[in-house]
């Protein structure tokens, strides 16, 4: 006979859980014992390689996520003084070269993190499967005011016209791609 005491119909199933945001707990250690950790990068290219290439690719999306606020409309908004103080957080994590080129390319790779991230929070909890949720209990950079504003940014007729602007764009230009070839 099946035992049918632990559940009843009126129970929601149990939730998966899921991947939340990368913390770079090890990571964080190191750099707060003023141990900086070692990874080799190509100044011209950008690209990281050896055994923490991995963390460091990992730490520029985290410098995106949690070092600049949502609320900012592009990486191209973020002030000198802030680009300085990010630079000087990667140079007091990783033991890597400080010339400009490096230190463009590793901006250049945070701007491109920052834009995914903002569009991974509209397109999940504005206008997908989690849009009667709120981010702020996964991002601990989010608070509620802060994600009240950024929603009503986004679901602005401002916004979405910008939105429109760009597809219609993307149209055009597939299509005249098409016709050249």
């Amino acid at each position: 006979m099946v035992d049918h005491s632990h559940s009843s119909g009126d129970e929601a199933p149990p939730t998966r859980s899921t991947r939340g945001p990368t913390r770079m707990k090890q990571l964080l250690m190191r750099k707060y014992s003023d141990e900086r950790t070692p990874v080799n990068v190509n100044v011209i290219t950008g690209v990281a390689t050896g055994r923490y290439a991995d963390d460091f690719r990992s730490y520029l999306g985290v410098v995106a996520r949690d070092k600049i606020n949502i609320l900012i409309p592009s990486f191209d908004h973020v002030s000198k003084v802030d680009r300085n103080i990010i630079w000087n957080d990667i140079l007091l994590t990783f033991d890597i070269p400080n010339v400009t080129t490096l230190r463009n390319k590793c901006l250049s790779t945070i701007a491109e993190n920052f834009r995914n991230f903002k569009s991974k929070l509209t397109s999940r909890y504005i206008y997908g499967h989690l849009k009667h949720k709120t981010p702020c209990s996964v991002y601990k950079s989010i608070d509620e005011d802060t994600w009240r504003l950024f929603k009503e940014s986004r679901m602005s007729e401002e916004w979405q016209v910008s939105i429109v602007d760009i597809i219609q764009f993307l149209i055009n230009k597939y299509i005249s791609y098409e016709l050249i070839n």
